[in-house]
Parts: C-alpha cells; sequence; structure tokens
C-alpha cells in the first residue's frame, strides 16, 4: 500500500495519465519515475521501515543489490521489490 506513496508529491493529472498509460512529457515522465525515491526518502525518517523504504525505492529498477542490507535483509528486500515490480505491471 505504501509503494505509491511518493505520488503525494505529484499532480493529479500525471498520476492520472500515468496509470492510464498514456503518454507523459519528457518532464513529467521523469517526476513519476522519481516517485519511488521520494517515498523512500519519506518512509526511511520512521523508525523499522528502513527495509520496507529500499523495497519501494527498487520497484521500478533492477534490483541488483542493497549495499547497506546485511545478506539476509538484502534477499527479503529484493523480493519485496520484485512483488512490488510485479503488482504494478
Amino acid at each position: 500500500m505504501l509503494s505509491q506513496l511518493g505520488c503525494v508529491t505529484l499532480s493529479r493529472d500525471i498520476v492520472n495519465s500515468a496509470n492510464a498509460g498514456e503518454h507523459l512529457s519528457d518532464e513529467d515522465q521523469e517526476k513519476y519515475d522519481g516517485h519511488p525515491a521520494i517515498a523512500r526518502q519519506m518512509l526511511s525518517r520512521i523508525p523499522r521501515m528502513e527495509s520496507i523504504a529500499q523495497m519501494i525505492a527498487l520497484q521500478s529498477v533492477s534490483a541488483e543489490s542493497v549495499r547497506t542490507a546485511t545478506p539476509e535483509d538484502r534477499r527479503e528486500i529484493e523480493f519485496g521489490a520484485q512483488l512490488l515490480r510485479r503488482a504494478g505491471s
């Protein structure tokens, strides 16, 4: 449910157009593509939400590795990011 948190910083028109699969201008696409990073910034400040924040940040990119996580957490974060990518498809 938090995967779209960064969209609160975008205009309703951008979000609606992206969700409808409409073409966005380069500027609007860049803003939309940045929403996972914004959500990560917001959530990473909340205690014990760091892993969730990293999952959200990785939802739109291929998860190669998460350098700041322990190996066990890294697997969980990468799996969560994969789930978010598939759910968004």
